[in-house]
């Protein structure tokens, strides 16, 4: 965490400042403002259930992982300011610069569109961005062994630590010089935007419908191995959203927060 800090802190504002400026380039050579909101209003766009389908999975991988990382900060300040850089500030303008090259230049990628303006404008991007990946890609492997390793030891495998980071890391790395990551990206979004929601609905439907909002500490080691009534209605959920999706049943409703509230009404069904 330290290390991520150190590196974090210096790199996180440049980051932020070359985005800008990148931005208000491209939009300059799209011809201004002006003909970028008229290009934007002959686009289609995507349906409103896609749409906050594609948000809600966007948002998920941070949201999860932001509960192991924030929990080093110093203070709740600190956490809350911490959310709201991530997801009121920084995810939204990257994606409002990725919409304007898109738009304006035809090219989403804001490091590529530098590389066609000159060699050490390329090189001030890539330096930074790669410096920013590292420590996103610290963090995911941080998260991964934490998630992985109670796994497989629940399931009588011992496995340290130092092995999860380096096989994770490894395999990572291989899929992602094979361009992993952008051939399945905007599915995978799709997808866990979708998937993920009923994953939260037993946990929401026990604890503030069935506890009240309170459980007895004594009774939590007395749990059974499994809730069948979690796991079936989260898989039922899971399918529902999945089936919304992609028959377009619901074109007006966003499927994955739907199928969340299904997987609710099943759970309290259920049990």
């Amino acid at each position: 965490m330290k290390g991520l800090e150190r590196l974090a802190v210096p790199v996180a504002p440049v980051i932020m400042l070359i985005a800008v400026l990148v931005g208000i380039g491209m939009l300059d050579e799209g011809g201004g403002l002006g003909s970028f909101i008229a290009a934007s209003a002959q686009k289609s766009g995507l349906p409103l259930s896609s749409a906050v389908t594609m948000l809600v999975g966007n948002w998920i991988a941070g949201a999860i992982m932001g509960v192991d990382l924030f929990r080093f900060n110093r203070s709740a300040r600190a956490v809350w300011l911490g959310s709201a850089a991530c997801f009121l500030l920084t995810n939204p303008l990257l994606n409002i610069v990725g919409y304007i090259g898109t738009v304006t230049v035809g090219e989403y990628n804001y490091v590529s569109w530098m590389l066609e303006k000159s060699f050490l404008l390329a090189l001030a991007g890539a330096v930074t961005w790669t410096l920013s990946l590292w420590t996103t890609n610290d963090a995911e492997l941080y998260c991964n062994a934490l998630y992985t390793g109670p796994v497989l030891q629940s399931r009588g495998f011992a496995v340290s630590k130092k092995k999860l980071v380096l096989v994770a890391g490894l395999v990572g790395t291989v899929l992602g010089s094979l361009g992993f990551y952008q051939m399945f990206f905007s599915q995978f979004i799709n997808y866990l935007g979708i998937m993920a929601p009923p994953l939260a609905g037993p946990l929401l439907a026990d604890f503030y419908i069935k506890q009240k909002g309170c459980y007895e500490v004594r009774e939590l080691n007395a749990q059974p191995a499994f809730n069948w009534a979690g796991v079936a209605s989260a898989l039922l959920g899971m399918m529902l959203g999945l089936a919304l999706e992609l028959n377009q049943w619901l074109v007006a409703w966003p499927n994955g927060l739907v199928a969340l509230l299904a997987t609710v009404l099943l759970y309290l069904l259920l049990h």
